[in-house]
């Protein structure tokens, strides 16, 4: 059995997740962006953390999934000019 990534949703990742899902994103690719399954996002979608009062509108991420190993990457790239890149 593979071991848990330990990262989870939160309340204050339910607006950002329902903003993707409304604009039309697949479970699958909301899930990847955060890094956790799809039943985390069914979760959301389902009220676990209750009905947030708006979105988060053109703050969410771009549409498609990069991933959380991507982004992780992409942070780390920015970040490798101030050596200050750590890899979890």
């Amino acid at each position: 059995m593979a071991k848990a990534s330990g990262y989870t949703l939160t309340a204050k990742d339910a607006p950002t997740v329902l903003g993707m899902e409304a604009r039309g994103d697949r479970e699958h690719d909301i899930a990847s962006r955060f890094g956790v399954n799809q039943g985390r996002v069914a979760e959301v979608k389902a009220g676990k953390f209750g009905t947030p009062s708006g979105y988060p509108g053109s703050s969410i991420a771009a549409e498609g999934s990069s991933g959380y190993q991507g982004t992780k990457t992409a942070n780390c790239r920015r970040a490798s000019l101030s050596g200050t890149c750590k890899w979890k």
